[in-house]
């Protein structure tokens, strides 16, 4: 009796184990591109801001997005809202070109491991150029929050920050 309890105790042990070890990226291998999700991939192609922009946001300067939503309770002018829209379509536009960019260079890398075809000089050049694409692509996210504050009163960008949730503590510079 005791024998069988030590080898029960055992199994529990070993199952726990054996499920610890799954990787979290099973089902990944799945995809077209390892790298990057289907939400990912939609949101590159559709010039979303996927957190792009974080550091502008959560240090006080709104993004055009939140701002045209927000515009009622802004107390946004005409000319407020024309020049929003105009920001917001300009880094769209841009942003959607950059993530078409950024998912062919995805690809590329990816055809590289799939052919097995693939050198370290092949893997440097490759996320250098991934790198170098996604930082451009975050400029533009980031560069639209700084366009979009000089849009705004300081008393509109205080009401945007207490609307989206954000404490004034991380905003010194007010």
């Amino acid at each position: 009796m005791r024998k069988l309890i030590i080898l029960s105790i055992l199994a529990c042990f070993s199952a726990i184990t054996v499920a610890d070890s799954t990787s979290s990226y099973v089902g990944q291998e799945l995809r077209g591109i390892k790298a990057l999700s289907q939400e990912k991939i939609r949101g590159l192609l559709d010039g979303n801001g996927l957190g792009y922009a974080k550091v502008a946001e959560l240090n006080g300067y709104p993004g055009p997005v939140h701002v045209l939503e927000l515009s009622k309770e802004l107390q946004l002018s005409e000319e407020q809202i024309e020049q929003t829209e105009e920001l917001f379509n300009k880094m769209q536009n841009n942003a959607k070109a950059l993530g078409s960019d950024l998912i062919a260079a995805e690809k590329e890398l990816e055809m590289a491991f799939v052919s097995g075809v693939v050198s370290e000089s092949k893997v440097t050049s490759s996320m250098q150029n991934i790198a170098l694409i996604e930082g451009k692509l975050r400029a533009v996210h980031v560069n639209a929050h700084l366009a979009q504050k000089a849009l705004l009163t300081p008393h509109q960008v205080h009401k945007y920050n207490k609307l989206r949730g954000y404490s004034s503590k991380g905003h010194q510079h007010h």
